[in-house]
């Protein structure tokens, strides 16, 4: 939430959060041996400025004097300069809208945070402080259970009951014969409970239309134009991505102006994303089948290949821009007739028929 490169680094590589930190605010070496009271210390630093303590308090628990703790609150926000502007950033949000939000939207609202009581409005700022980290927390563990009983179904495990939550933590009973496969389903929910269950990707795009021939009979003279389309995906694993991508396109195809050749897609589609990198690029594929209609109409099978990137612009929003090649197969005698009364472009009389979009939206979060 605060963005700290040190501290995501540590929780993906496993490291101990509070030796790194005791390294950090002490000036010690990488790697160098923290012991037991140096880790305890920084354990309480951790906590404490996330409930944003003052001096004094910190000194209390840390039995220091009020100097020596505020010395180590500067050393923390001197290492670690993502906390310092993010607890900076949320007071003077809550101040201005008098709420603060978890990652997944959910607002907790502070009426003294402007009070005339000097300890209403401290305790108003401590805990709008602390509000979007529990309440993301709380926000994840809810979406965990939520989950879990449809997963634990799906796998075959009517017996396996959720009984409690406590905090961070959910407490099951089921037969000893379950344990194994239960405890595979059950991690995979909870770690991947913070993840979005379905995003939605609307997006506009200019095409252009591509056929080719086998025979020398009249092709379909299509002109690029402007299309729009639907994206409505999933994550899967940690790299993967599911959903189905509706395109729509329209374009005239008669010299006098009066036809219009309509495209349409719909597919089930694939992709592998890289998060790691900052602007998310992606490789994907599709399958599905195509509908191409003016006087008359035909559907065949169709498949695209797409390269994008989706980088974040926030925790529920993306920005979405790609390239996209459809390619649609039809047999040497497969027609798609214009109004016979009007000078037509002709017809499809062609192997495979493409279509190259660039396309640019933004994808939410849900």
């Amino acid at each position: 939430m605060a963005d700290v490169p040190e501290l995501k680094a540590a929780y993906s590589t496993g490291e101990d959060i509070h030796a790194l930190t005791a390294r950090q605010i002490l000036g010690l070496a990488d790697g160098a041996p923290v012991d037991r009271e140096m880790r305890g210390r920084a354990k309480t630093i951790n906590f404490s400025i996330l409930y944003g303590i003052s001096r004094w308090g910190l000194a209390k628990r840390l039995e220091s004097t009020p100097e020596e703790a505020q010395h180590l609150i500067d050393a923390y926000f001197a290492r670690f300069p993502g906390i310092s502007a993010y607890i900076q950033e949320t007071l003077a949000s809550v101040k201005e809208c008098g709420f603060t939000t978890t990652l997944f939207g959910r607002k907790c609202w502070f009426p003294r945070i402007s009070s005339q009581s000097q300890a209403e409005r401290q305790g108003s700022e401590r805990a709008a402080i602390n509000a979007p980290i529990q309440g993301t927390s709380a926000d994840i563990i809810k979406r965990a259970m939520v989950r879990m009983g449809p997963a634990l179904l799906e796998a075959g495990l009517p017996n396996v009951k959720m009984l409690l939550q406590v905090h961070d933590e959910l407490v099951f009973e089921l037969p000893e014969a379950d344990v194994a496969e239960a405890s595979r389903v059950i991690e995979s929910v909870m770690a991947s409970a913070a993840e979005p269950a379905w995003m939605v990707t609307p997006y506009l795009g200019y095409s252009t239309q591509m056929n080719f021939e086998n025979t020398d009979s009249s092709t379909l003279h299509s002109k690029a134009s402007n299309n729009w389309g639907l994206m409505v995906h999933k994550e899967v694993e940690n790299q993967g991505e599911i959903g189905f991508i509706y395109s729509y396109q329209n374009s005239d195809i008669s010299p006098s102006g009066h036809d219009d050749l309509t495209t349409q897609y719909l597919h089930f589609s694939g992709a592998l994303r890289y998060p790691d990198n900052p602007l998310t690029p992606y490789v994907g594929a599709s399958l599905g089948i195509t509908r191409l209609s003016a006087y008359d109409s035909v559907i065949k099978p169709s498949m695209s290949l797409a390269l994008g990137v989706q980088p974040k612009i926030n925790d529920r929003m993306a920005l979405m821009a790609e390239l996209r090649g459809y390619g649609t197969a039809f047999s040497s005698d497969s027609e798609f007739i214009c109004d016979p009364a009007i000078a037509c472009g002709a017809k499809i009389q062609s192997q495979f028929t493409g279509q190259l979009q660039a396309n640019i939206g933004f994808t939410f979060n849900f």
